[in-house]
């Protein structure tokens, strides 16, 4: 198997980089991966924090607490492909289910530098969902329906000691000896007596048939139980379960716009909630009859689709931090909760000015219910990661967030590092990035070797006729900027000459037009672009050596297999392979007769430039299959788009 997704490690500030909808919750930092699914963590003996989660191809393990703002893939576990897996750990054990096939996939983390799976449990295909607690497994959603208890004492050899199969489950949680378990197709809620594992007995079924009980959680003193609804509509729900036998909704949380939510998460007096398109949200239930959001972090942009954006939320690490994943192509998130202060700031780029001083601005904010000591705002900086220099931050008026300061330069070349930090009044000092000195802004100091990229360019046709002009841009950047951009071309490899492209309102694009005249037929016109950034040395970048021909004639389209994008195609227009010889061709209706009474039309979309020839003419092979005298094909051509001119009528077979 091979890995589908991408792997980049980005350390983004609070507020910076992407337009994060966010309240009292600050982004760390946003490694990349196609498509995440589920997540957990896994704490070692010493207290660090590792995440783990799943991926199409397999499950992921990533080290957090090194440094949070840069986090490390520490291992890869390949699996069953899937877009569903859910984890949960076990000692020193990892582990995951899929819907695919496999088994339960078991991970070894003694080691979480150096994971490995240790073993798989067959004893189902695939499953939906797990839950572990008092070291036994309960597996919901599986090809054997209902739910698989499976004692954990061996961790890599599981021995099944139970199952219940009265419904479909699709989630569930368990606490001391009791478990409660969704039926999402049902709409029920089954709280059932698991303390004896071989004899399961239901204590009382929860019924609320309108929705689509999807996941739950139990408050730490078992009093108050936490649904999701995943459907159209669904939202939280939190029902007062002092007495089974009398089990009343307390309250209600929702949304709105008819989305769906996930999954809940309880941890201690807060409720954790991965919300599809509203992101990760975090409830307030020390009083469960009125809950109160005190915190969100959205990180998918609108509200488009019911099954998008934040699969799954972990909030029990122990440093504090959150865990969520995007099932939208985000990647992984690694969250601050609560976010004592928050920070938007700009960072330097590479420089050769060596002897500095540096200018540094940015907007420091206190959290909500949170005050900063003003004059305890810093940045310390130093070269090569070595900090030497501590400078006090300046506030400025209006606004009253703003600071500044100035930095010593280093008096020679290498890495210059810097970070900023601040303390609240609770005596909390905050660090940008987050995990500072570990994590810090950096760029290069001294003379410039890194030349300039070009990302993209107008690549002419191959073939092109006498006299003509182009419109050619051409996207470059440079680590420290762009002196000037030209477009260069020649004739029959004689003197060269240049066009000196101008920057336009698109971020990094240059324009210009090239204009070739004096051709004439067989002339080879090669042509490059060439980026010169804004340095002492002048660093140079070349695109491929590109070249066209001047023919005497425009070709329209030779109908290849695959693109038609130059034609509107009516109503069935397409290709169809005619011989060896021929190869393709274009055909009214390819995939068989045509129907009686067709009048479909094949017609080019943009007209053509023949404001320079004196004549022209359409040249063109025919197949026809056509009833002779009663049914025609037309070849038009006009001079407004509106106006046909009839130039060919063929009829019959030939």
């Amino acid at each position: 198997m091979k890995r589908i997704f991408s792997y980049l490690v980005l350390s983004v500030a609070f507020g910076m980089a992407q337009d994060y909808d966010y309240s009292n919750m600050g982004l760390v930092s946003n490694p990349q991966y196609y498509y995440t699914s589920d997540v957990w963590g896994y704490t070692d003996e010493n207290g660090h924090d590792f995440a783990v989660f799943g991926v199409y191809n397999g499950t992921v393990i990533l080290d957090v607490s090194t440094n949070p703002s840069q986090p490390v893939e520490t291992g890869y576990i390949e699996g069953a492909q899937s877009t569903w897996r859910d984890l949960k750990t076990h000692d020193d054990y990892l582990y995951v289910t899929n819907e695919s096939g496999g088994g339960l996939d078991i991970i070894d983390m003694s080691d979480p530098w150096h994971p490995f799976l240790a073993g798989q449990y067959q004893g189902f295909g695939s499953a939906h969902n797990l839950f572990i607690a008092d070291g036994f497994a309960y597996i919901v959603g599986s090809n054997l329906g209902g739910i698989l208890i499976l004692d954990l004492a061996d961790p890599v050899n599981p021995v099944e000691v139970g199952s219940w199969d009265i419904a479909y489950i699709h989630d569930i949680y368990v606490q001391s000896d009791t478990a409660y378990a969704c039926g999402i197709y049902t709409g029920d809620l089954f709280i059932l007596d698991v303390s004896d594992k071989s004899d399961i007995q239901e204590i009382y079924v929860l019924d609320y048939d309108q929705y689509g009980c999807h996941a739950v959680w139990v408050t730490d003193d078992s009093n108050f139980i936490i649904t999701s609804d995943e459907t159209t509509g669904g939202h939280v729900k939190i029902w007062d379960a002092t007495d089974y036998s009398n089990i009343n909704l307390a309250s209600e949380y929702e949304m709105g716009q008819g989305k769906s939510v996930h999954n809940v998460l309880v941890r201690g007096d807060k409720l954790f909630i991965s919300y599809y398109v509203f992101g990760t949200r975090v409830l307030d239930i020390s009083d469960p009859y009125n809950p109160v959001e005190v915190a969100y972090f959205d990180n998918y942009p609108g509200d488009q689709g019911l099954y998008a954006g934040n699969w799954g939320t972990y909030p029990f690490t122990n440093s504090g931090l959150v865990y969520s994943t995007s099932m939208s192509g985000d990647g992984f998130f690694i969250l601050q909760y609560p976010l004592f202060v928050e920070f938007d700031h700009e960072p330097l780029t590479d420089m050769e000015d060596m002897a500095g001083p540096y200018t540094v601005e940015i907007n420091i904010v206190a959290g909500e219910g949170n005050e900063i000591v003003e004059e305890t705002a810093v940045v310390i900086s130093g070269l090569n990661g070595v900090f030497t220099d501590t400078t006090m931050l300046i506030p400025g008026y209006p606004p009253e967030e703003s600071y500044s300061g100035v930095i010593p330069g280093p008096g020679e070349a290498g890495v210059f590092h810097y970070y900023f930090a601040v303390e609240d009044t609770a005596g909390r000092w905050s660090t940008e990035p987050y995990g500072a000195p570990e994590s810090s802004y950096s760029f290069n100091v001294g003379p410039d070797q890194i030349p300039p990229e070009i990302l993209s360019m107008t690549n002419l046709e191959n073939t092109v006729y006498y006299d003509g002009s182009q419109e050619i841009t051409c996207q470059a950047n440079d680590n420290i900027g762009i002196f000037e951009v030209r477009f260069i071309w020649s004739k029959n490899g004689g003197p060269a000459d240049s066009l000196l492209l101008t920057e336009t309102s698109v971020p990094d694009e240059y324009a210009g037009t090239f204009e070739w005249g004096g051709t004439e037929t067989g002339d080879i016109v090669e042509y490059y672009v060439r980026v010169v950034d804004d340095t002492q040395n002048q660093n140079v970048t070349d695109s491929e050596m590109m070249t066209f021909e001047i023919v005497p004639n425009m070709t329209i389209g030779n109908f290849d297999e695959f693109d038609l994008s130059n034609w509107d195609t009516g109503d069935s227009w397409g290709t169809l392979f005619i011989n060896n010889d021929v190869e393709y061709g274009i055909n009214d209706s390819p995939g068989g007769p045509y129907e009686p009474n067709s009048d479909n039309a094949l017609t080019l979309i943009e007209s053509l430039d023949l404001s320079q020839f004196e004549s022209a003419w359409i040249g063109f092979w025919t197949l026809l299959v056509l009833q002779d005298n009663a049914d025609f094909g037309y070849v038009e051509v006009s001079t407004n788009g509106t106006d046909w001119e009839i130039v060919r009528t063929v009829t019959g077979e030939f």
